[in-house]
């Protein structure tokens, strides 16, 4: 099996505040406040052969990196 991994660090994982609102007949207005709940990390590897997509989110990367690999 031919794997291609990388990451993505640093996600904001945050919430809205507000619901989004239709403000006129098809158009929705969104707040801009959020509430931060601090960050991911997402590892995704990608099957050269059968073009599979694998891909889960970690709060820590280096711990998250084994259990990915252990997972696959």
């Amino acid at each position: 099996m031919v794997l291609s991994v990388d990451e993505k660090t640093g996600i904001q994982a945050r919430a809205d505040l507000h619901p989004t609102h239709v403000a006129r007949r098809g158009q929705l207005r969104r707040e801009y406040e959020y509430q931060r709940n601090g960050t991911q990390t997402l590892i995704a590897a990608f099957n050269t052969q059968t073009g599979e997509v694998f891909g889960r989110c970690w709060s820590r990367t280096a711990e998250g990196l084994e259990r990915f690999l252990e997972a696959l």
